[in-house]
């Protein structure tokens, strides 16, 4: 099944630490895909995002006009997922390929206006339901009114899924990021000190 194009809706940050993820959305299912982020990656996507730019080129803006020497961007995939490690794949024009972070895929995306795709697999693997209440309150997103969200099939008084699954999955994934449910309602825990595991999804070699 060929890889299918997602809405990056934005950076957005979780819990009294402030993680920070950019969400994805699977329009025709009305599925969402958390991707974390560094504090730097965060700050130059969200930036990007909102069209703010530096007074000086970027790597991200070298790579691009670089890319565009070599024929332009192909595709930009995130085509695998393993042990919340997210891998994409740039694609050139002339038949090149090279594996870069999902971070980075995001932001040459925003920098090149191209599209990110996203192999089905993934999609099945790594998403979730998250109805309108779910998306302001974990995310702050107002959706502003119904049929707005792109999946259509959204439970608009609480979760896609019309059960308790949509709600489990959810606390499921945050918690594999070592977020808690009262991480993200701001509630202390003792000495709390957040993750062991690294919120942006990547291995240290990766960065």
């Amino acid at each position: 099944m060929p890889a299918i194009e997602v809405l990056v809706h934005g950076v957005y940050e979780l819990g009294p630490e402030g993680f920070s993820c950019a969400l994805i959305e699977w329009l025709s299912e009305g599925r969402v895909v958390p991707i974390w982020l560094t504090p730097a990656d965060a700050t130059m996507l969200d930036l990007r995002l909102r069209g703010i730019h530096s007074r000086r080129p970027t790597s991200h803006d070298l790579i691009a006009q670089l890319v565009e020497v070599q024929g332009g961007v192909s595709t930009i995939v995130i085509d695998s997922y393993h042990e919340g490690v997210f891998s994409a794949t740039l694609s050139l024009s002339d038949g090149t390929s090279f594996d870069i972070r999902s971070s980075d895929a995001l932001m040459l995306s925003a920098v090149t206006g191209h599209s990110v795709y996203v192999e089905h697999d993934v999609l099945q693997q790594c998403s979730l339901y998250l109805g309108v209440e779910d998306l302001k309150h974990y995310f702050g997103i107002d959706l502003g009114g119904e049929g707005e969200h792109g999946g259509g099939n959204v439970d608009h008084d609480h979760s896609a899924s019309g059960d308790a699954q949509a709600d489990a999955d959810f606390q499921s994934l945050m918690q594999s990021m070592g977020v808690t449910e009262s991480d993200l309602r701001g509630e202390a825990e003792g000495d709390h000190e957040g993750p062991e595991t690294d919120v942006t999804g990547e291995s240290d070699d990766e960065k």
